[in-house]
């Protein structure tokens, strides 16, 4: 691919969604959202769903493009601050709860394949 094939690549990628792709990317998030919101390990968790990467930040979101979807999790706060568990500065307790990155990865994904079988890899 040469220079000018190249640039006319990089200016396409920066051009807002067109409304195809704009719904096509509010489907995605709405279809993750109602995985979630179905699978009982989150009842009375709370947790925030929302776009991230280039699609929140308006970047390579033409078609040829991913939909970046975060399952946030409010209730706990993981430190990693030089080997130490929370930073002395912090006035937050460390988190004690039975979420760890790992439980709230697998239930993620039970949600999603329990929603989508199959189609989750």
């Amino acid at each position: 691919m040469n220079l000018v094939e190249r640039q006319a690549i990089l200016r396409r990628w920066v051009m807002p969604s067109s409304d195809y792709e704009k719904d096509k990317q509010d489907r995605a998030l709405r279809m993750v959202k109602s995985a979630i919101d179905a699978w009982p390990a989150f009842n009375g968790v709370a947790y925030h769903i929302y776009a991230k990467g280039s699609y929140a930040n308006n970047t390579n979101v033409r078609l040829d493009s991913d939909v970046d979807i975060a399952v946030q999790n409010r209730e706990c706060l993981y430190y990693e601050y030089n080997g130490c568990e929370q930073p002395s500065s912090e006035g937050t307790p460390t988190y004690d709860g039975d979420w760890t990155p790992p439980l709230w990865r697998a239930e993620i994904l039970a949600a999603l394949d329990a929603k989508f079988p199959g189609e989750v890899s």
